[in-house]
C-alpha cells in the first residue's frame, strides 16, 4: 500500500551499507520512520529531498504493524538550504530539530508549524539568536514548564528581583535568594527573561527591537529547559565550540 505525508527531515541515520532511516515530523501523524533505500549512493533519487532540515513531499509504502515505512520518493517543497550553509544558523536549526524529535506526537500539529515558521525566520534573520531564545520558550509554554516570571517564586513580591532558580522554577526576589540558586542578574537581564518567557512566534518582530541577543541570553532559556526536561541535548555541543572558537 503506498502513501504519502509532507514532512520535515529532523534527522538521518545509518542503517546497512546504502541505506539510512529518515526521521520525519509531520502535522497530522507526528514523527514517522522511512527507511531510505541506497540513500547512500551519490545517484539516489531521494539524496537532496532527505538532507537535514528539508520540507518535502515523502511518498513510501506502509507497511500495517510496522513502526517504519520504505520511502518510494519525494518532491521537495523548501529545502532550507541557507541553514545548512551558515554555522551558527545550522547549529541552531539543529538543536530545534533534536527538541522536536523529543516531543510527544499529541503536540505534533502545534511543532510542525512552530518548528517551519522559526526556520523561515532562522532564514532571514541577521540576528538568529532572537528566534533561538524564542523557539526555546515557546517549547517551555508547550511543555508546561515554563519559568514564573510574574514575581517571586517563592513568595510572590513583585519588588527586589534578582535571580533565577532553576530549582524552584523562576524569579526569586533579595529576600529568598540563596547563592545556592546561582548568580545575580542585572535587571534588564531579568527584564528579557520575562519578556520572552511570555512571547510567541508572533512577537519575534517586537523582540529583535529591544537589545542586541546573544548566546547568554539563549543559554539561560536553555538552562531553564534543560533543567526541567531531563534532556540534555548533543547538538548544544555545536553550538558551544562555535562560541569558544
Amino acid at each position: 500500500m503506498s502513501d504519502k505525508i509532507e514532512g520535515i527531515v529532523l534527522s538521518a541515520r545509518d542503517y546497512r551499507e546504502h541505506d539510512m532511516i529518515l526521521t520525519v515530523l509531520t502535522k497530522e501523524y507526528g514523527k514517522q520512520s522511512l527507511i531510505a533505500r541506497g540513500l547512500k549512493k551519490i545517484k539516489s533519487k531521494n539524496l537532496a529531498s532527505s538532507q537535514i532540515f528539508t520540507h518535502a513531499y515523502f511518498y513510501f509504502h506502509y507497511h500495517e504493524g510496522s513502526t517504519m515505512h520504505t520511502l518510494t520518493t519525494s518532491d521537495i517543497i523548501q529545502s532550507h538550504r541557507v541553514l545548512r550553509e551558515d554555522l551558527l544558523k545550522q547549529s541552531i536549526a539543529s538543536i530545534f530539530c533534536e527538541i522536536c524529535e523529543m516531543m510527544e506526537n499529541e503536540q505534533s500539529e502545534d511543532i510542525f508549524h512552530l518548528l517551519i515558521e522559526s526556520f523561515h525566520i532562522l532564514m532571514q534573520t541577521d540576528n538568529p539568536y532572537v528566534i533561538a531564545c524564542l523557539f526555546m520558550s515557546c517549547i517551555l509554554q508547550m511543555q508546561g514548564i515554563e519559568p514564573y516570571v510574574d514575581g517571586c517564586v517563592c513568595c510572590h513580591r513583585k519588588q527586589g528581583i534578582c535571580s533565577i532558580s532553576w530549582k524552584d522554577g523562576g524569579f526569586v526576589c533579595q529576600y529568598c535568594y540563596h547563592p545556592r540558586m546561582g548568580k545575580c542578574y542585572e535587571i534588564e537581564q531579568l527584564k528579557l527573561f520575562r519578556l520572552v518567557s511570555k512571547a510567541q512566534l508572533e512577537h519575534y518582530s517586537i523582540l529583535t527591537t529591544y537589545t542586541d541577543w546573544n548566546y547568554d541570553h539563549f543559554l539561560l532559556h536553555y538552562t531553564f529547559f534543560e533543567h526541567y526536561s531531563g534532556v540534555h541535548l548533543k547538538s548544544i555541543k555545536f553550538l558551544q565550540c562555535l562560541q569558544n572558537m
